[in-house]
């Protein structure tokens, strides 16, 4: 579905196909860039988990008021 729906149609799926989750996945903008995509707040109002992939995880943080900075990293992860 676009990332743009407003609650009420966002919800009218919802309730018409048993949906039991919601996926924010990612894409090639950072919330922060004067273009990017959004979504409506009150999506987090609807009685579903909501899981945030990279983009993802940025609209979350945003909409519920954190804030999203680079990690630099130097050196190996394990």
């Amino acid at each position: 579905m676009p990332g743009d729906i407003d609650y009420n149609s966002l919800q009218n799926i919802i309730d018409e196909n048993s949906v039991k989750g919601l996926i924010l996945s990612g894409g090639p903008s950072s919330v922060y860039e004067e273009n990017a995509p959004k979504v409506d707040p009150d999506i987090l109002e609807i009685d579903l988990p909501v899981l945030g992939i990279c983009y993802g995880h940025q609209l979350l943080a945003q909409i519920m008021g954190g804030r999203v900075n680079y990690l630099y990293l130097t050196g190996s992860v394990r």
